[in-house]
Protein backbone atom coordinates (compact mmCIF):
# COMPACT_ATOMS: atom_id res chain seq x y z
CA UNK A 1 0.00 0.00 0.00
CA UNK A 2 1.45 3.99 -0.80
CA UNK A 3 2.09 6.07 1.90
CA UNK A 4 0.07 9.25 0.23
CA UNK A 5 1.78 12.70 1.19
CA UNK A 6 -0.32 15.75 1.84
CA UNK A 7 0.59 19.69 1.27
CA UNK A 8 -0.58 22.38 3.85
CA UNK A 9 -0.68 25.56 2.23
CA UNK A 10 -0.20 28.94 4.72
CA UNK A 11 0.47 32.61 4.44
CA UNK A 12 2.73 32.72 7.25
CA UNK A 13 4.51 30.34 9.89
CA UNK A 14 1.07 32.04 12.11
CA UNK A 15 -1.10 30.87 10.02
CA UNK A 16 0.12 27.44 9.28
CA UNK A 17 0.95 26.97 13.12
CA UNK A 18 -3.02 27.73 13.28
CA UNK A 19 -3.75 25.02 10.92
CA UNK A 20 -1.48 22.73 12.33
CA UNK A 21 -3.21 22.91 15.33
CA UNK A 22 -6.73 22.99 14.12
CA UNK A 23 -5.83 19.77 12.21
CA UNK A 24 -4.29 17.87 15.26
CA UNK A 25 -7.70 18.90 17.01
CA UNK A 26 -10.09 17.04 14.12
CA UNK A 27 -8.15 14.16 13.96
CA UNK A 28 -8.12 13.24 17.44
CA UNK A 29 -11.68 12.26 16.64
CA UNK A 30 -11.79 8.99 14.82
CA UNK A 31 -15.51 8.92 14.53
CA UNK A 32 -15.62 9.20 11.14
CA UNK A 33 -13.38 6.33 9.75
CA UNK A 34 -14.79 4.08 12.14
CA UNK A 35 -18.40 4.51 11.68
CA UNK A 36 -17.56 4.22 7.84
CA UNK A 37 -15.44 0.73 8.81
CA UNK A 38 -18.10 -0.33 10.95
CA UNK A 39 -21.03 -0.45 7.65
CA UNK A 40 -18.65 -2.06 5.48
CA UNK A 41 -17.76 -4.90 7.92
CA UNK A 42 -21.35 -5.36 8.87
CA UNK A 43 -22.20 -5.83 5.00
CA UNK A 44 -18.87 -7.99 4.58
CA UNK A 45 -20.88 -10.11 7.52
CA UNK A 46 -24.17 -9.92 5.55
CA UNK A 47 -22.85 -11.03 2.40
CA UNK A 48 -20.78 -13.85 4.34
CA UNK A 49 -24.17 -15.29 5.84
CA UNK A 50 -25.68 -14.63 2.16
CA UNK A 51 -22.74 -17.00 0.79
CA UNK A 52 -22.74 -19.71 3.68
CA UNK A 53 -19.05 -19.06 4.48
CA UNK A 54 -17.85 -19.11 0.90
CA UNK A 55 -17.30 -14.63 1.14
CA UNK A 56 -14.88 -15.48 3.82
CA UNK A 57 -12.99 -18.01 2.18
CA UNK A 58 -14.75 -21.09 4.42
CA UNK A 59 -18.13 -22.74 2.95
CA UNK A 60 -20.21 -23.74 5.73
CA UNK A 61 -20.65 -27.84 5.46
CA UNK A 62 -24.07 -28.67 5.43
CA UNK A 63 -26.34 -30.09 7.55
CA UNK A 64 -26.04 -33.47 8.23
CA UNK A 65 -30.14 -35.40 8.39
CA UNK A 66 -30.25 -35.95 11.49
CA UNK A 67 -30.24 -32.12 11.85
CA UNK A 68 -32.69 -31.19 9.25
CA UNK A 69 -35.01 -34.18 10.95
CA UNK A 70 -35.17 -32.24 14.05
CA UNK A 71 -35.29 -28.61 12.18
CA UNK A 72 -38.17 -30.00 10.80
CA UNK A 73 -39.91 -31.47 13.99
CA UNK A 74 -39.10 -28.28 15.34
CA UNK A 75 -40.88 -26.27 13.03
CA UNK A 76 -38.27 -24.71 11.10
CA UNK A 77 -38.85 -26.68 7.67
CA UNK A 78 -35.66 -26.57 5.02
CA UNK A 79 -33.59 -23.46 6.59
CA UNK A 80 -29.89 -23.15 5.35
CA UNK A 81 -27.44 -23.38 8.36
CA UNK A 82 -27.41 -20.45 10.91
CA UNK A 83 -30.63 -19.09 10.30
CA UNK A 84 -33.18 -21.17 12.26
CA UNK A 85 -34.16 -18.40 14.35
CA UNK A 86 -32.20 -15.61 13.02
CA UNK A 87 -30.68 -14.78 16.62
CA UNK A 88 -27.34 -15.73 15.36
CA UNK A 89 -27.03 -13.53 12.66
CA UNK A 90 -28.93 -9.95 14.36
CA UNK A 91 -27.18 -10.45 16.87
CA UNK A 92 -23.65 -9.15 15.37
CA UNK A 93 -23.04 -6.05 17.63
CA UNK A 94 -20.63 -3.08 16.78
CA UNK A 95 -19.64 -1.05 19.30
CA UNK A 96 -17.06 2.14 18.46
CA UNK A 97 -14.96 4.26 21.53
CA UNK A 98 -13.60 7.18 21.41
CA UNK A 99 -11.27 9.15 24.22
CA UNK A 100 -10.42 11.95 21.76
CA UNK A 101 -8.67 13.42 24.82
CA UNK A 102 -6.07 11.15 24.18
CA UNK A 103 -6.98 10.43 20.29
CA UNK A 104 -8.11 7.19 20.31
CA UNK A 105 -10.53 5.18 19.00
CA UNK A 106 -11.18 1.65 18.12
CA UNK A 107 -13.93 -0.36 16.93
CA UNK A 108 -15.25 -3.84 18.18
CA UNK A 109 -17.65 -6.15 16.33
CA UNK A 110 -18.86 -9.27 18.19
CA UNK A 111 -21.69 -11.45 18.87
CA UNK A 112 -22.96 -11.81 22.52
CA UNK A 113 -24.88 -15.35 21.59
CA UNK A 114 -23.47 -17.95 23.59
CA UNK A 115 -23.09 -20.61 20.83
CA UNK A 116 -21.28 -18.35 18.76
CA UNK A 117 -18.25 -19.00 19.93
CA UNK A 118 -18.79 -22.64 19.95
CA UNK A 119 -19.35 -22.12 15.70
CA UNK A 120 -16.92 -20.29 15.31
CA UNK A 121 -13.74 -21.57 17.00
CA UNK A 122 -10.95 -23.81 15.13
CA UNK A 123 -10.72 -25.84 17.84
CA UNK A 124 -12.95 -29.21 17.71
CA UNK A 125 -12.45 -29.38 21.96
CA UNK A 126 -14.46 -26.15 21.74
CA UNK A 127 -17.32 -27.23 19.50
CA UNK A 128 -17.94 -30.00 21.18
CA UNK A 129 -21.94 -29.66 23.07
CA UNK A 130 -23.39 -31.81 25.44
CA UNK A 131 -26.69 -29.58 25.74
CA UNK A 132 -29.38 -29.96 23.29
CA UNK A 133 -31.97 -27.75 22.37
CA UNK A 134 -34.17 -26.37 25.18
CA UNK A 135 -31.73 -27.47 27.57
CA UNK A 136 -32.03 -31.35 27.11
CA UNK A 137 -29.09 -33.44 27.96
CA UNK A 138 -27.21 -35.41 24.89
CA UNK A 139 -27.00 -38.47 25.20
CA UNK A 140 -23.40 -38.42 23.45
CA UNK A 141 -21.58 -35.50 23.54
CA UNK A 142 -21.84 -33.31 19.46
CA UNK A 143 -19.12 -31.72 17.76
CA UNK A 144 -20.33 -28.65 15.71
CA UNK A 145 -18.99 -28.28 12.23
CA UNK A 146 -17.07 -25.20 11.62
CA UNK A 147 -19.38 -22.16 10.54
CA UNK A 148 -16.84 -19.07 9.92
CA UNK A 149 -19.13 -15.79 10.77
CA UNK A 150 -16.63 -13.68 11.62
CA UNK A 151 -13.05 -12.71 10.11
CA UNK A 152 -10.82 -10.15 9.80
CA UNK A 153 -9.14 -10.30 6.14
CA UNK A 154 -6.42 -8.89 4.33
CA UNK A 155 -9.07 -6.86 2.04
CA UNK A 156 -10.75 -5.41 5.41
CA UNK A 157 -7.44 -4.30 6.65
CA UNK A 158 -6.67 -2.51 3.45
CA UNK A 159 -10.36 -1.14 2.89
CA UNK A 160 -10.36 0.15 6.49
CA UNK A 161 -6.80 1.76 5.79
CA UNK A 162 -8.48 3.35 2.73
CA UNK A 163 -11.50 4.89 4.78
CA UNK A 164 -8.79 6.12 7.28
CA UNK A 165 -6.67 8.34 4.36
CA UNK A 166 -9.92 9.30 2.51
CA UNK A 167 -10.56 10.92 5.92
CA UNK A 168 -7.57 12.54 6.41
CA UNK A 169 -7.25 13.49 3.26
CA UNK A 170 -11.41 15.19 3.34
CA UNK A 171 -9.90 17.00 6.95
CA UNK A 172 -7.05 18.48 5.30
CA UNK A 173 -8.72 19.62 2.23
CA UNK A 174 -11.31 21.30 4.89
CA UNK A 175 -8.66 23.28 6.59
CA UNK A 176 -6.96 24.62 3.23
CA UNK A 177 -10.70 25.83 2.85
CA UNK A 178 -10.44 27.90 5.70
Amino acid sequence: MFTPYYTISAKSIKDFKQKQLALIHRLSNFFFPLQKSQGYLETEIDRNFYTKGRWFGVDWPKLRESTIRVKRRLGYGDKPPMVRTGRLYKSFTPEIRLNTDRGEGSLRIYNPTPYFASHQHSDSSRRTITVGPFGRKLKKPIILPRRVMLKLLRRHCDKVVKYFWEWIRSEIKFLERR
